[in-house]
């Protein structure tokens, strides 16, 4: 009988580490991503977004250019330059990259990549609706198709509209030496 407990104790154990592990695996997009820009400090939204807490930037790309625009609207166009073409960028719709303004469960405020593309449209209709700066939340991202409104500090979970999926949250995110690098 003892025997049977400890075997169902470490069944039960391990069905709960495998069902967290498959909860973090959802979380992110299993879209291929990959973005490299270098030098951060060149582009003032985002490396205010990457450096301060509540400041988000999205990056839209262009076939010779980068756009940086942030939560205000003031945009920025940056040339691509040869070593940013190492590594075609590649993403639904773009990304908006910043640092929320609440920490996580660690207590640490470490940036994020999400992309711009809103994932209840892209999933429904494969539209491409590309989502705009939240005016009254600080870390939030609203569609201007289905006006679901996304919090980023929250995995991109729905804060407002029709429930949906979260958005597209990509999982590494690298900034050093005054390069970012986002990958999936």
């Amino acid at each position: 009988m003892i025997r049977l407990f400890r075997y169902l104790c470490l069944l039960c154990g391990l069905a709960s580490v495998l069902s967290c592990s498959d909860d973090a695996e959802q979380a992110y997009a299993h879209f291929p991503a990959f973005f490299r820009f270098t030098p951060v400090t060149a582009v003032h939204s985002l490396n205010a977004a990457l450096n301060n807490p509540g400041e988000f930037c999205t990056i839209s790309i262009e076939p010779k250019y980068f756009v940086f625009t942030d939560r205000r609207g003031k945009s920025i166009r940056q040339p691509r330059t040869a070593l940013d073409q190492y590594g075609q960028p590649e993403c639904v719709s773009g990304f908006v990259v910043g640092t929320p303004s609440t920490p996580d469960m660690n207590m640490n405020l470490q940036p994020l990549a999400f992309d711009t593309a809103c994932p209840a449209c892209y999933e429904n209709n494969m539209k491409r609706a590309t989502m705009q700066f939240d005016q009254t939340n600080l870390n939030a991202m609203k569609c201007p198709r289905c006006h679901r409104v996304y919090d980023m500090s929250i995995q991109g979970s729905i804060v407002e509209g029709e429930p949906g999926p979260r958005m597209y949250w990509y999982r590494f995110l690298q900034y050093a030496n005054n390069t970012l690098i986002i990958r999936n």
